[in-house]
């Protein structure tokens, strides 16, 4: 089993990358739950849609600072990047 953090994230698919092989999976809105069977190795896709609360900002030029440039910024830590992308924030396989 694999255990990937994903906040409110709109699942497509999970696959093994080679072969785009379909894996079952089960998502509560926090964690996705990823059943790997005997795969001992391997690379596992996840194709999601996400609206971040947090981790993950975009800026634009706006009546109080209209000449700011378009921009993007991360603050994954502690916790944040997993509002904007599946990743690992404790031990994950099972």
């Amino acid at each position: 089993m694999l255990l990937l953090d994903a906040v409110a994230f709109e699942l497509e698919s999970v696959t093994l990358a080679a072969g785009d092989v379909p894996l079952p999976f089960a998502y509560d809105g926090e964690v996705l739950q990823v059943t790997l069977g005997a795969l001992s190795s391997g690379v596992v896709r996840v194709r999601y849609r996400a609206r971040p609360r947090r981790g993950l900002y975009f800026l634009a030029p706006d009546a109080d600072a209209p000449t700011r440039p378009e921009q993007v910024w991360s603050q994954c830590q502690d916790e944040d990047a997993r509002y904007w992308f599946p990743c690992t924030t404790r031990p994950t396989c099972a």
